[in-house]
């Protein structure tokens, strides 16, 4: 059995702590952990299976709103817009990913994405108010025109 093996696994401290336990229990050599190595820096990030297949459709087609899912929500009565910008912003400092773009050298023979993670800014969301009269064809158009705004994965980050 090949216990470094075994160690490497992605194992929470208390599951490591378990593992380490029962190989003692078994007459196994525990060694100390080595110590691991520091994390990547954000500026130098690979990017994920997913998000390499995202960047290379969009190095295919530049601008293209496949992946722009827009979202409309009908809110009736009164509307607590402080509480409304700071929720989405709570979410955005709190997830890395929400604030990341993808990047790469331009003068680089073949160029290697990489994750670039901007800083926590304020995003603002900005509501659309219609008449109580609008029609569904009218609120359709306002939809339309968000999703055909394409979404720049070098510029990023999130938008509302």
């Amino acid at each position: 059995m090949d216990m470094d093996r075994l160690r490497a696994a992605d194992l929470s401290a208390d599951d490591q702590e378990l593992f380490d336990y029962l190989l003692e229990e078994e007459g196994l050599e525990v060694t100390p952990r080595q110590a691991m190595a520091p994390p990547m820096q954000p500026s130098s990030l690979p990017l994920s299976v997913a998000q390499q297949r995202l960047w290379f459709f969009d190095q295919l087609q530049p601008g293209n709103t496949l992946y722009t899912i827009p979202v409309g929500v009908r809110i009736r009565g009164d509307l607590n817009l402080p509480a409304l910008q700071q929720s989405p912003n709570t979410v955005i400092r709190r997830h890395a990913i929400l604030r990341t773009s993808f990047r790469a050298d331009p003068t680089a023979s073949a160029p290697t994405p990489y994750q670039h993670i901007a800083p926590a800014q304020d995003l603002r969301v900005t509501p659309v108010r219609f008449p109580s009269a609008a029609t569904a064809t009218a609120i359709q158009q306002v939809v339309t025109a968000a999703q055909q705004q394409p979404f720049d994965l070098q510029l990023g980050p999130v938008r509302a």
